[in-house]
């Protein structure tokens, strides 16, 4: 699907940067249009949103470790930056930080953004994200 990228500009990555120092702030896209996420790609970034939406402080990572929310937050920034990094998916990364991983929208549908119990009610933002990349 093409995508317009255009609300991802200099200042939102330099915003993205401050935040955590690992985002290139010059890594934004060249032009307003692009592939958002290639056919072969799409099945394995739903399952890391879906994965990153589901963890909890108060559900081991492994046996007996524990993350705390920001450790949970920074975590699931850092792999999904690497992976549109790794996979050259500047569009990717700029309309999933536009609209699922910047602090508010991560509050908004993360799991790990309520710490004191775990969340049973899902939000429909999931089923939404769905439909945008596989369109």
């Amino acid at each position: 699907k093409k995508y317009k990228s255009s609300q991802y500009t200099a200042r939102k990555a330099k915003e993205a940067n401050e935040q955590f120092h690992f985002i290139d702030a010059s890594w934004i896209p060249g032009d307003n249009e692009g592939i958002l996420c290639p056919q072969d790609k799409r099945k394995e970034v739903l399952n890391m949103v879906k994965r990153h939406a589901t963890l909890h402080p108060l559900i081991p990572i492994s046996r007996e470790i524990f993350l705390t929310s920001m450790e949970i937050y920074h975590q699931s920034v850092k792999e999904m930056y690497r992976f549109c990094r790794e996979n050259n998916l500047v569009h990717l990364w700029a309309y999933l930080w536009i609209n699922w991983y910047n602090k508010s929208d991560w509050n908004l549908f993360a799991r790990a953004s309520y710490p004191r119990a775990i969340p049973l009610a899902r939000t429909t933002m999931l089923a939404d994200s769905n439909k945008r990349i596989d369109s």
